[in-house]
């Protein structure tokens, strides 16, 4: 196997966090891009800090400089709790973070994981742009 495979093997099944957020807070509520990087490190935050005895989120801490995480987009509530339902479905653990004082739910976190693991529950999400 040459170095190149084995590093992209090695890539992905690396532990990674996935951050998924609601596109339809950009486009139709007028959200700025910084607000929402906001809701995304208030989500992975609280991810880690709620999966923080799991092993897997304990590994993921251990290794800061190797951290990797994917942000993600849904068009609507509708379709980050169908994600989140699909993540649970497979015991992937998601913490979803609701904005206050407006009881918002903005986005979702995973608690670090193996690529592999999310299976078919990302499909239907795509990268944030």
């Amino acid at each position: 196997m040459s170095a190149q495979v084995t590093a992209a093997a090695k890539s992905a099944e690396r532990l990674t966090m996935f951050i998924i957020l609601r596109k339809d807070l950009v486009e139709k509520e007028g959200w700025p891009i910084g607000a929402m990087m906001t809701q995304a490190c208030h989500a992975a935050t609280a991810a880690l800090w709620t999966f923080r005895d799991q092993p897997q989120t304990i590994q993921y801490l251990q290794d800061i400089p190797n951290m990797t995480k994917v942000t993600l987009e849904v068009k609507s509530l509708t379709d980050l709790n169908y994600t989140a339902k699909a993540l649970e479905d497979l015991h992937i653990p998601v913490y979803q973070w609701r904005e206050q004082p407006e009881d918002l739910v903005t986005c979702l976190a995973t608690s670090p994981i193996l690529r592999s693991a999310a299976g078919k529950a990302l499909k239907r999400v795509r990268l944030w742009k």
